[in-house]
């Protein structure tokens, strides 16, 4: 062979050689791994990492998606355990003066009279409340001409929490619109999740559809929820069906109740006690923040998403690592949590194997199809106009091909977000034409985990231990 072929098929060597290690090294990945991880979450972000060592490699990339910002809201003063919002309590003095959550001022000129049925409206206790007084909308103000019945009933398991009964001949106390009766007296925790329904509309006892009504939170002590209750085909006391509206307060002016804050201690000693709280969760705050920039300065496998950490927020801080995403080389994204196991090598092995015709426009997960939304609770969904959501992955583990993560890149000021970030990621999608691979190997429940699981969720930090290797150092 001439010397000249020699040396070109030598200079050819090197320079794939030199550009194998050029894309390694400057971010050209077969595979980016994104789990999101709470600030707090250090040990399962130890085990994890030290898990996967040996499973990645220069073109596969892991990174911890954390939230820049801490809650600064102690936890018991907070609306709920999913937002980082100051309930009622922690930022005024208790009011203790009488409330009354629904009311009208003046009757709408578009009105609906709706005389058959049972309606009921729907709130979340935020501070402990007294009841004092159930009431009902009576619309020609002369009285009740049949029987009303109200009912306070605990949303979580149906029971009946107090209840008045209205008569032709025991009306309550007239105050404007409505008629009141005293109530068994009941201390509402917070937290507590009741559905007020009004029972026996007719014809001669209607409710008011189309209203505008007033609704006294109590400065923060009860939300309101932005549906009504009525009754569908398949219930038989308590009305299941949710009706959405958008344009008014409480749309039904039917039921409503009085009460008051309830605080079972001595406010002195009520005010001393959350100093003390709020001076021990910021040193909790501020010790965090040390370890946590301690282990970025020691691994650089975390990303700072720039959010305030809750819950509710987790849509957003994945737009923040879609932003940062896009603008690295790669091929598959592969999103999961930091409660779950991850078999990074047999995704590789199946992107290898299925991936021949290309590697565009690509889902991969295990979908949730028709899938109803949550009115209360953790994945509660106030935004979303539908009774199911779109086709979603489980956000336990999925991959995105690089296209579609520049396409959420591209269209983030658009994008709006909702309850969940797998629900969130399931809507956004469903506005163009993705292949959806369905891979139920992507668990979504963590009874689902075997040796063939891609991923799995909900694993307590000793189960990660023991899934991750029981014969590495991984601790």
């Amino acid at each position: 062979m001439k010397w000249w072929i020699v040396a070109s098929l030598f200079a050819i060597a090197a320079v794939f050689v030199a550009w194998k290690n050029y894309s390694f090294t400057h971010g050209n990945y077969e595979l980016i791994i994104g789990i999101l991880s709470s600030r707090n979450h250090f040990d399962n972000r130890r085990v994890i990492r030290n898990g996967l060592k040996d499973s990645l490699s220069p073109n596969v990339l892991l990174k911890f998606i954390v939230s820049k910002n801490a809650c600064n809201i102690p936890p018991e003063d907070r609306v709920d355990e999913f937002r980082c919002e100051a309930s009622h309590s922690s930022h005024k003095k208790i009011d203790y003066e009488m409330h009354t959550t629904y009311y009208l001022q003046n009757i709408p000129t578009d009105f609906q009279l709706i005389n058959a049925g049972d309606y009921g409206l729907d709130f979340q206790v935020n501070h402990p409340i007294v009841i004092h007084e159930l009431g009902v909308y009576d619309h020609a103000q002369d009285g009740i001409k049949g029987m009303l019945k109200v009912v306070l009933y605990n949303y979580g398991n149906k029971d009946v929490v107090t209840k008045a009964v209205f008569t032709s001949f025991s009306t309550g106390e007239k105050d404007g619109f409505y008629l009141y009766k005293p109530a068994k007296r009941f201390v509402l925790p917070k937290g507590f999740y009741g559905s007020l329904v009004v029972q026996g509309v007719s014809n001669d006892d209607p409710v008011l559809g189309n209203a505008d009504c007033i609704v006294n939170s109590g400065g923060g002590l009860i939300t309101h929820k932005m549906f009504y209750r009525s009754l569908s085909a398949t219930d038989s006391y308590f009305p299941g069906f949710q009706n959405k509206y958008f344009n008014s307060s409480c749309f039904i002016a039917g039921p409503s109740f009085r009460y008051s804050s309830y605080e079972n201690s001595d406010n002195g000693e009520s005010d001393f006690q959350r100093m003390q709280q709020h001076k021990y969760y910021s040193n909790q705050i501020e010790e965090q923040e040390k370890r946590l920039q301690k282990e970025y300065l020691e691994h650089n496998d975390i990303f700072f998403a720039d959010v305030v950490e809750s819950y509710r927020m987790l849509p957003m801080k994945m737009l923040h690592f879609y932003s940062w995403l896009s603008a690295k080389e790669f091929s598959f994204f592969l999103k999961s949590d930091d409660d779950c196991f991850i078999n990074v090598t047999a995704i590789l092995q199946m992107l290898k194997y299925t991936l021949r015709n290309g590697k565009n426009n690509i889902v991969f997960g295990s979908f949730r199809l028709n899938f109803a939304l949550d009115q209360h609770g953790k994945w509660a969904e106030h935004d979303f106009i539908s009774l199911t959501y779109p086709p979603f992955p489980c956000g336990s583990g999925y991959l995105l091909s690089k296209d579609i993560v520049d396409w959420i890149f591209y269209n983030k000021f658009r994008l709006k977000i909702y309850q969940g970030e797998d629900v969130s990621l399931g809507i956004w999608l469903s506005a163009i034409n993705v292949n959806l691979i369905n891979d139920n190997r992507f668990r979504c429940t963590r009874n689902g985990h075997d040796g063939d699981s891609f991923t799995s969720p909900d694993h307590t930090l000793e189960d990660l231990i023991y899934h991750f290797g029981p014969n590495k150092n991984i601790f």
